[in-house]
């Protein structure tokens, strides 16, 4: 099918990378679930809400979702607690967008005084870690263990379109404490939610 004539080139590149990403993330996931067991099967909720979406994205602004992470939440927004322990990997349960949401400004702590509201890079407060490191950490799976598997996301200020073409494509996939997450984390389990995935 022919891309639309709309936008500039820029725009053109995105809607390229995404179709990529979607197509090989589909192909991940049909791999994936048919390694996982019946229960985590059965527990992985369908395609993310459009408005919910669209709320994380805001979000994390000037950060980007990467389109490997959008693509995996339009196949599945994570898991639905079955309340006894069950999880994707170890026991740990794979979060909702607003999970994501909720997580995230949490770790951001009383720097961010409304969800959404994140601010520009002119006005960073140094009390928010994600300003003060330039790298927002925003949870992927639920604690377990006093441990939790996370994404890591650079903003490279004064290089806007630097950021925008990396940012799409990277997202390396970390290891915290939950009680430190902008602690040096415990180790990188893969360098993209694609690769990690892979893995499990």
């Amino acid at each position: 099918a022919a891309l639309p004539l709309w936008g500039g080139i820029n725009r053109r590149t995105d809607a390229i990378q995404y179709l990529s990403a979607r197509r090989r993330i589909g192909r991940v996931w049909h791999n994936l679930e048919a390694f996982l067991g019946r229960d985590v099967r059965s527990s992985l909720n369908g395609p993310v809400d459009e408005k919910d979406e669209a709320h994380l994205k805001d979000a994390i602004k000037p950060w980007i979702l990467p389109h490997s992470l959008s693509a995996s939440l339009e196949i599945h927004d994570g898991e639905w607690s079955r309340g006894y322990g069950k999880g994707m990997v170890m026991g740990a349960r794979l979060l909702t967008a607003r999970e994501i949401v909720e997580g995230m400004l949490r770790w951001r702590g009383g720097a961010v005084a409304k969800m959404g509201i994140i601010g520009t890079a002119n006005d960073s407060d140094s009390a928010d870690p994600a300003w003060a490191s330039h790298t927002l950490k925003i949870p992927l799976f639920s604690e377990t263990g006093a441990r939790q598997i996370a994404m890591e996301l650079s903003l490279r200020i004064g290089d806007n379109n630097d950021h925008h073409n990396n940012g799409r494509m990277h997202g390396r996939v970390v290891v915290v404490s939950p009680s430190a997450p902008y602690a040096v984390h415990y180790r990188v389990e893969a360098s993209c939610w694609e690769r990690f995935l892979t893995l499990i």
